[in-house]
């Protein structure tokens, strides 16, 4: 009978350590597969921490940058002469082409330049404020676009004009636009600057100057070469600056032609956006699309043809450009009937 006892007992325990083994064997395997859904660089502590209060947040919806969207390019918006002052009502076509804007509601405006009449007159840079209140804001679109100092935090994004720089214009310019302003002392080269969004290159350039064009000042000139050579990568790339090269208004900009427009060939610059002469013109050179845009209030300004002219018409009016998987390019005139449509 003790033998029969013992024996049971050694088979038992035999038993239970081979229940042991395999129960040891099943744990390790499990934990193999929870450590392998913990990153490298992580431990189980620290995927449980929360951010510092201290560290700002980015929200999502401000990190995503989308290939399909929509900007509106205008210009000249300044006031009817100087002989008229700066009364609201000079403004009166400004303030239409603003409306109409809104309700396009783009994701990007830009501005052509010539933006007041004078720019050392603080009551025009009020009314410009009046006006578009609305439709220049910052980037989240809580405030308006002159209450931010965070560089580039606007939808609303100018080109110095010549009403601009006449005597100490620019101190008032950049009060409306201090999101402009790279630094506090020097202000040359804060005049030009870039950004990008989605698969599109923007740049906006000084053209007030011949010396900023040339590079003389503000070393402009190295710049937009430097800016250009990051553009090989993106799909979309358009230019923003008051004075045409070939004027359709009998003025050609010579330092613009010999300086910047073999560049804009060279880098293959789909649309670049100009104004200065108060009418709409688009024309083609060597592929390039140069669209005057200078219908926004100021008094308009008969059409000279060119040898490159496409189309044109002497109206008040605003360019809205869609992206997607080609760029959709309408024309709109003060009452928002189409003038044009084109597609690259």
């Amino acid at each position: 009978m003790k033998k029969i006892i013992f024996g049971l007992l050694i088979k038992l325990k035999m038993k239970a350590e081979v229940f042991f083994v395999i129960i040891s064997i099943f744990l390790l395997v499990l934990s193999g597969c929870y450590t392998e859904e913990i990153s490298p660089t992580d431990s189980v502590g620290e995927a449980e921490k929360e951010p510092p209060e201290d560290v700002p947040q980015i929200e999502q919806s401000q990190e995503i940058q989308k290939d399909s969207f929509s900007f509106v390019v205008y210009g000249d918006s300044r006031g009817k002469g100087d002989s008229h002052g700066p009364e609201q009502e000079n403004y009166v076509r400004h303030q239409q082409i603003a409306e109409l804007i809104k309700k396009r509601n783009p994701d990007f405006i830009f501005h052509t330049g010539d933006i007041v009449e004078y720019g050392p007159r603080p009551a025009e840079w009020e009314i410009f404020k009046n006006i578009t209140e609305d439709i220049c804001r910052t980037k989240d679109r809580s405030k308006p676009c002159w209450e931010s100092t965070f560089y580039l935090d606007s939808n609303y994004f100018p080109a110095i004009g010549n009403h601009e720089k006449i005597r100490d214009g620019y101190e008032n310019y950049f009060s409306v636009f201090p999101f402009l302003k790279k630094n506090d002392e020097e202000i040359w080269t804060s005049r030009y600057y870039s950004l990008t969004y989605g698969n599109t290159y923007f740049i906006i350039l000084d053209s007030s100057f011949p010396e900023n064009i040339r590079g003389e000042k503000g070393n402009q000139y190295n710049w937009l070469v430097s800016e250009l050579e990051k553009t090989e990568t993106y799909e979309h790339i358009f230019v923003f600056f008051h004075h045409p090269p070939y004027g359709t208004s009998g003025e050609d900009h010579l330092d613009v032609q010999q300086y910047w427009v073999p560049l804009f060939k060279e880098h293959n610059v789909d649309i670049v956006f100009n104004g200065h002469h108060h009418h709409y013109a688009r024309q083609n050179v060597d592929g390039v699309l140069y669209v005057t845009t200078g219908g926004g209030g100021a008094s308009l300004y008969p059409v000279n043809p060119t040898p490159y002219l496409v189309s044109s018409a002497k109206v008040y009016h605003y360019v809205y450009v869609t992206i997607d998987d080609t760029i959709e390019v309408s024309v709109y005139d003060i009452n928002n009937n189409l003038i044009e449509e084109f597609s690259l």
